[in-house]
């Protein structure tokens, strides 16, 4: 029933973000509410804004001065920002805080409080976890959206503009967080730490490389599942239809299928956008890093994909060896043997392992030369930290 706290706490967490996002002024709600006075509200913010425009313009000077009116949204915007920031540590320091004031009052004093809280922190990290646990299946669409907007990225024209230095340093601060949490993660993988939390917790880049073939793969399968589950119990309201699985049939060659042809999709649209690119992109702005990313993305797909497609040929080595060149090269199996080759063995494989990560640690600095890496990295790590 605890888990009902955490998932009103992450709807109100929502509604602040489109809050953030759909506000058009830097006054504070309480402000308006006429808790704290207006006059002590300016004074405490002029300073702030006065720093934030000097900031501002020694940064980009040349922009704001070709764009003068878009410092006033510039200095809106992050000031939001900041204060969505400071409200969302203010609320952690009261969980926090109340968390302790429990656990004190009913470990301490020995008081037994008829108030169904947690009394330890970790006791909230594990209803995180159980929330993510229940409701993962209502995230498929991250995976669809972080790959539509990288074509989107490379065919569409670029409305937005980042500065080389900011995107940088805004990168690589979420690069240190997002590597900070992996391997503290790991760290916790001691004997103690793991029989007090029921954690196992191990680091390699074969779970890395994994968890992120895995955003990709699942993604096609999960709306197959929310699909056939709607239509099952549709079917069982309507009609009392006995909906287990074993009589309405085995459905794992569909979702097979659906695999197949979704990794093989991904692989020929990066081959298609470098296509676009020679032709036309390269004579745009941006559209080099939206190319490159598809590509990473087809790059990890590539083995699941290799692997259904021609991983379990009928065409044996020694069979093989007896066609001649002009047979071999008209027969299916020649090629599905020679493909595997190809791609399925250790050199390419430990290549692709490392690739992901090594692309993670050279991508803030390509932001200094192509910021619109790090727009779309950014999509891409909120999108797929429930696979980390």
């Amino acid at each position: 029933y605890m888990v009902w706290y955490t998932l009103i706490f992450f709807f109100c967490f929502l509604a602040s973000l489109f809050r953030l996002v759909s506000k058009t002024d830097t006054t504070w709600e309480v402000v308006k509410w006429g808790m704290v006075e207006e006059d002590w509200y300016t004074k405490a913010m002029e300073p702030v804004v006065s720093y934030l425009r000097s900031f501002a313009l020694v940064a980009r000077s040349e922009y704001f001065t070709q764009n003068p009116k878009l410092l006033e949204t510039y200095l809106t915007m992050t000031l939001q920002f900041i204060s969505w920031v400071l409200c969302l540590v203010l609320f952690l320091m009261v969980l926090f805080i109340c968390t302790e004031l429990l656990k004190f009052v009913q470990r301490v004093c020995g008081l037994k409080l008829l108030i169904l809280w947690p009394d330890e922190m970790r006791w909230w990290g594990r209803l995180l976890i159980s929330m993510d646990n229940l409701t993962y299946f209502l995230w498929f669409w991250t995976a669809f959206f972080w790959i539509g907007f990288n074509y989107y990225s490379i065919f569409a024209k670029r409305t937005y503009h980042f500065s080389s230095t900011g995107m940088f340093s805004f990168m690589l601060a979420v690069q240190l967080l997002s590597w900070g949490m992996v391997i503290a993660a790991a760290l916790r993988y001691t004997l103690s730490t793991s029989m007090e939390a029921n954690e196992v917790i191990g680091l390699s880049m074969d779970n890395i490389w994994r968890s992120t073939q895995l955003f990709y793969i699942s993604a096609p399968l999960l709306l197959y599942s929310i699909i056939k589950g709607f239509q099952d119990y549709m079917r069982y309201q309507m009609y009392g239809e006995d909906i287990s699985f074993w009589i309405g049939g085995d459905r794992g060659a569909m979702s097979t299928n659906l695999v197949k042809y979704w990794t093989l999709l991904l692989i020929m649209g990066a081959l298609g956008a470098w296509i676009y690119y020679c032709i036309e992109g390269r004579k745009h702005t941006g559209v080099l890093s939206a190319v490159i990313i598809v590509t990473l993305i087809a790059l990890d797909v590539l083995h699941p994909c290799t692997y259904l497609w021609v991983g379990r040929t009928k065409m044996t080595p020694e069979k093989a060896a007896q066609l001649t060149w002009s047979q071999a090269l008209v027969t299916r199996g020649w090629w599905e043997i020679m493909i595997g080759r190809l791609i399925l063995n250790q050199t390419v494989t430990g290549v692709m392992k490392w690739l992901g990560p090594a692309w993670f640690v050279l991508m803030p600095f390509l932001t200094l030369v192509m910021p619109y890496i790090g727009v779309n990295q950014a999509f891409m790590i909120i999108g797929s930290t429930t696979n980390r």
